[in-house]
C-alpha cells in the first residue's frame, strides 16, 4: 500500500517500505545496488559532503532508517555501507529470514512432537500419535514418518519463493535507507549543493542503467515509483480537469479509483468502479443510456473513427470486469491493475477528444 509520506504519527516521514509496500519490481536491482554501493562508499570514504563526524552520521542513519541499517560507532562507515548494499549479503539475510518463517517452525515442531511420541512408544508407553499431528492436508499418510516427510517437503517446496519474498522486502528496506541517506545529508552550503547534484545525477544514471522503475523527487528528496508518477501525470494532471469540467461525478469516481488503488484496495473492485465511470461517461457523451462498451456493435456505432485495435482494447477491458465475480476467474494481479486503470483513463481521454462529442 501507499501512505501519506508526512503522516505525523511517523514524525512526518513514513518509511519508504511502508509507503510503497506494493511496489512493482522491474529491472535489475542487483545492478542498481552495486552502483549505489560504489557511489556511497566513495562519498563516505572521501567525505564529499564534509560531514564533521561520520560515526554520528552513521548512527543517525541507523535511527532514521528504523534500524534497517545497522551501525556500530566502532565501525568505519564506508565499510558498513559497502556491506549493507551488497547483493550477496542481501540474499544471505533473506535466507536467514526464510529459515525463521512459520513453515519452517511448523516442520521443526512437528519433528519434535513425532520424535517424542516415538521415544515413548519405544519405551513401551502405548500412547498413540497425537491427533494434532495428523494435519488435515496430510490425512492420507499411513505412517508417522510419512507425515513428517510431507510436512518437510511442503516447507522445502516453498523455500525458493519465500526467499524471493524476503529479498524483495530487503530491497524495499534498502530503498528506504537510501532515501533517508539523501535526506540527512548536509545541504546548506554551496559546496554541499554541488556535491548533492553530482550524487543525484549518478543515482539517476544508475536507475536508468538498471531499468528500475524509480525516480528521485529532488525537491522533496523522496524516491518515487515511476508507475505512480506516470498515473499522477496522466490521470490527475491531464484527464481529470477536463473530465471534471463536463462530468464532475465521473471525475470524482476516477479520483477515488486512483486513490483506492494506491491505498491497496482490492484491484478487481477498483477496476470495476473505474470501468463503470468510463462507461457512464460514454453514455452521457453519446446520449445513449443503454450503451455497453462490451458490445462491438455499440463501439462501431458511436466511435467508428477509433482504430479497430482501440476497439479491441476496450472490449478486453470490458472482459476484465467479469473477473472474480461474474465469471469466477482470477482477475489480474494488483500491479497489473495499475496499468488497466491507466488504460481506462486513456480511453476516457479518447472519448472526450472524439470529434463528434468534443466541446
Amino acid at each position: 500500500m501507499s501512505a501519506d509520506p508526512q503522516d505525523p504519527r511517523w514524525g512526518g516521514q513514513v518509511p519508504w517500505f511502508l509507503r510503497h509496500a506494493n511496489f512493482v519490481f522491474a529491472g535489475s536491482f542487483e545492478t542498481f545496488f552495486a552502483r549505489v554501493q560504489q557511489r556511497l562508499v566513495r562519498l563516505c570514504l572521501y567525505n564529499e559532503f564534509r560531514i564533521p563526524n561520520l560515526q554520528w552520521f552513521g548512527t543517525r542513519l541507523e535511527t532514521e532508517s528504523s534500524q534497517r541499517f545497522r551501525f556500530k560507532p566502532t565501525e568505519v562507515l564506508n565499510a558498513a555501507i559497502e556491506r549493507y548494499f551488497d547483493s550477496n549479503e542481501m540474499v544471505r539475510e533473506a535466507r536467514t529470514r526464510m529459515w525463521n518463517d512459520p513453515e519452517e517452525k511448523a516442520a521443526i515442531a512437528f519433528r519434535e512432537k513425532l520424535n517424542s511420541a516415538l521415544r515413548r512408544a519405544a519405551a513401551g508407553i502405548a500412547i498413540p500419535l497425537p491427533v494434532t499431528l495428523k494435519l488435515k492436508a496430510l490425512k492420507d499418510a499411513k505412517e508417522p514418518h510419512d507425515l513428517l516427510a510431507q510436512v518437510e517437503a511442503s516447507a522445502a517446496a516453498t523455500r525458493e519463493a519465500r526467499t524471493t519474498v524476503h529479498v524483495r522486502a530487503l530491497t524495499r528496506e534498502r530503498i528506504a535507507t537510501l532515501e533517508v541517506f539523501l535526506q540527512i545529508l548536509p545541504k546548506k552550503e554551496k559546496e554541499d549543493q554541488e556535491a548533492l547534484q553530482l550524487l543525484l545525477r549518478d543515482l539517476h544514471r544508475a536507475m536508468a542503467e538498471s531499468s528500475v522503475n524509480l525516480k528521485i523527487d529532488e525537491r522533496e528528496m523522496l524516491i518515487v515509483p515511476l508507475e505512480e508518477q506516470l498515473l499522477q501525470q496522466e490521470v490527475v494532471d491531464k484527464l481529470l480537469p477536463r473530465l471534471a469540467e463536463r462530468f464532475p461525478n465521473h471525475a470524482a469516481e476516477l479520483v477515488k479509483a486512483y486513490h483506492d488503488l494506491l491505498q491497496g484496495v482490492d484491484g478487481n473492485k477498483v477496476f470495476g468502479n473505474a470501468f463503470k465511470a468510463l462507461e457512464a461517461t460514454a453514455r452521457e457523451l453519446t446520449k445513449d443510456g443503454g450503451l455497453l462498451l462490451s458490445e462491438k456493435k455499440h463501439l462501431a456505432k458511436y466511435f467508428p473513427k477509433l482504430h479497430p485495435t482501440i476497439h479491441g482494447t476496450i472490449l478486453k477491458l470490458a472482459g476484465h470486469r467479469g473477473d472474480e465475480g461474474g465469471h469466477g476467474g482470477k482477475g489480474p494481479d494488483s500491479h497489473e491493475m495499475r496499468y488497466l486503470l491507466f488504460t481506462i483513463c486513456n480511453v476516457a481521454l479518447l472519448f472526450l477528444e472524439y470529434p463528434d462529442y468534443a466541446s
